[in-house]
């Protein structure tokens, strides 16, 4: 008889690990162990014990079909009166399809979900609602609020999902909605709930559930810190569909995104508003999210972006003020930080705005987040309407990606971009001068531009009365700063001041020859050859001398200059022989002879010999013995 195994499973990878570990070998998470037991006596297939018992029995009661004797009826969409979530699961709920449903916690889930249960009682039939984290008095009282108190939906509180799974036998519902899958158990796996086994086999269990029963099954998950599912990745591969919620809770507008969908596309967004009647459709977006833009602030560009099919037009602004500290801020609030960081070195680099000194903070109006690349241009463009102190005309939008030369390149859909402008009485955008085929819409006007420097020089010299600006041009090697003509130029920082209130160095003339300074004379090299004073008139140098070499810095003159000759002798043989004196000689000499170990200590130390070594006497008498008498006398 197998015996129950006791192992640790980690939570990011699935790796089974037989002790816990700090940290996964596998995949180098930290703490994410969980202890597990195996149970051979209750696993099956996908955990399930029963199933494995009951082969036979399951083997008659779903029978392989044929695709054309498929009834059409049983993948016919749920239809729901919410549009915006209809968009996003792609046309409507599919009977026996699974979906998780992932957000913040208080962003609005079990809201959303208690709206579309009643929507499925209307379209289709009763509804169970099974609850794991309240009371069915206190979705009651939510039911009421949303206007679903009297729909055909049943409520049930229960964290036992067997239990759960007989009254889905016996009600007989067309849908099923489990908030959450990590309240939910299993009583055959001995684990709490939440943890990895439970909420897998929980998962399995209900996935099996609606293919048998040809219900659509709902179920709302926890994110974790990151923002991610919690609980194992393979929940989000089991299940068919996978969306999300997003949005600020500080903000009423909210998002439905979908991650995974098996029956639609991934790029769909629905927009909602939460209010106190619940979640709202917003048919409109663009309109609500502009209607409190200013039109006399710097600092802020229309930019038209793209979520799925749908085009919303959005406000970026930026705020670019003079940094107090020797490493400015960079804050980014709805777009990725790095893409900012990208910006700015573009615009310092291919424009001339330096910015090092600056702090700079970026802010997407209502909430939302984007991701789209064809946002740069609008960010390029807000950025340095706030550093110049420029307003940008308000009748005019921005679509365009920034490369790292500092090209604007094409985007897709600029179509529907310029057409979703044009509704809302925009008469002007800025679009790439690479698109193809070129951009048709009606009431509004697509300005190309090549470069992020022709933008700005559009957008600042609109105004006639302003004063134009100084860019840099992309094909230029130097690109200077482009300095504002007006009285509010950014001030430098203080750190800027000192250190341009360094002496700068002396400018020297690069057609000038290099010169090579001489080494200090000595004593020693101030006589010449010969005894006389060493002259710095080249013609007196010589080339060679009788008794030796010349040194080396004499071989550049010894083309040119003439032979030596001694101003008083007829003959220079008969100047005395020149000697080279070192001292490192009388070093290696007086440290070559063998020192030897004193054994009385009353005989005096040996005192340190003298640099210069005595000549040897003429008589080849021997050397004298190395004894402490020999020594003594020597010292004397």
């Amino acid at each position: 008889m197998a015996k129950i195994r006791s192992f640790y499973r980690c939570g990011e990878c699935q790796a089974e690990h037989s002790k816990w570990l700090g940290r996964c070998p596998t995949c180098g998470a930290w703490n994410s162990m969980k202890e597990e037991t195996n149970d051979p006596r209750a696993m099956g297939s996908f955990g399930f014990g029963g199933q494995a018992r009951s082969t036979k029995r399951q083997a008659t009661e779903n029978a392989p079909l044929k695709v054309s004797e498929i009834a059409a009826h049983t993948y016919e969409r749920i239809p729901l009166a919410m549009p915006e979530m209809s968009r996003v699961l792609g046309g409507g709920l599919v009977p026996g399809s699974l979906i998780l449903v992932g957000g913040d916690p208080g962003i609005g889930k079990s809201t959303l979900l208690s709206q579309v249960s009643g929507m499925i009682a209307d379209a289709v039939g009763s509804v169970l609602y099974l609850s794991g984290e309240e009371s069915v008095y206190q979705v009651k009282m939510r039911a009421e609020r949303l206007g679903v108190g009297d729909k055909e939906v049943y409520l049930l509180s229960e964290t036992n999902l067997e239990l759960a799974i007989e009254h889905v036998k016996s009600l007989q519902p067309k849908a099923l909605i489990v908030d959450s899958i990590q309240t939910v158990y299993l009583p055959s796996i001995p684990s709490s709930a939440g943890s990895i086994t439970q909420v897998r086999e929980c998962a399995a269990r209900l996935m099996q559930l609606a293919k048998v029963r040809n219900i659509p099954v709902i179920m709302v998950g926890h994110v974790t810190k990151e923002g991610s599912i919690a609980g194992p990745r393979v929940l989000e591969h089991i299940v068919d569909t996978v969306i999300y919620l997003e949005g600020d809770r500080f903000h009423s507008f909210r998002l439905l995104r979908a991650q995974k969908n098996r029956f639609g596309s991934t790029n769909e967004v629905g927009v909602f508003e939460m209010r106190e009647e619940g979640m709202i459709e917003v048919p409109n977006p663009s309109a609500s999210f502009l209607s409190g833009h200013h039109e006399n602030t710097s600092g802020a560009a229309i930019a038209v972006n793209m979520e799925g099919t749908r085009s919303i037009l959005v406000e970026l602004q930026a705020l670019v003020s003079q940094s107090g500290f020797s490493q400015p801020r960079r804050t980014a609030n709805g777009i990725d930080l790095n893409r900012l960081h990208m910006v700015l070195a573009v615009l310092g680099k291919r424009v001339g705005i330096q910015m090092d000194d600056q702090d700079i903070f970026v802010n997407v109006v209502g909430g939302l987040r984007l991701r789209e690349p064809a946002n740069d241009l609008a960010l390029a463009a807000a950025i340095a309407s706030s550093f110049f102190e420029r307003v940008l005309p308000r009748d005019l939008a921005l679509v365009g990606e920034i490369g790292l030369g500092g090209e604007v390149r094409p985007v897709s859909q600029l179509d529907k971009r310029l057409n979703e402008a044009a509704k809302l009485g925009f008469t002007r955008c800025l679009v790439p001068l690479s698109t193809t085929p070129p951009p048709h819409a009606e009431g509004i006007e697509g300005i190309p531009v090549r470069t992020l420097t022709d933008a700005l020089q559009i957008l600042f010299e609109s105004n006639e009365h302003a004063t134009p600006l100084r860019f840099a041009t992309a094909a230029s090697p130097d690109t200077p700063q482009a300095s504002p003509r007006t009285p509010s130029a950014p001030r430098k920082s203080r750190y800027a001041e000192r250190y341009h209130k360094r002496k700068a160095p002396p400018e020297q003339d690069p057609n000038a020859p290099y010169e090579q300074p001489l080494p200090p004379l000595d004593e020693d090299s101030l006589q010449g050859w010969n005894g006389q004073p060493f002259t710095e008139d080249p013609a007196y140098w010589p080339t060679s001398h009788p008794k030796g070499d010349a040194p080396a810095w004499f071989d550049d003159q010894a083309s040119t200059s003439p032979p030596y000759h001694h101003p008083d002798e007829d003959d220079a043989s008969t100047s005395p022989p020149y000697h080279h004196h070192d001292e490192r000689e009388d070093l290696r000499a007086s440290t070559s002879q063998p020192r030897t170990t004193h054994s009385n200590q009353n005989q005096a130390p040996r005192s340190t010999p003298h640099r210069t070594r005595r000549p040897a006497p003429a008589s080849s008498a021997p050397a004298a013995s190395h004894t402490p008498a020999a020594r003594n006398g020597t010292k004397k």
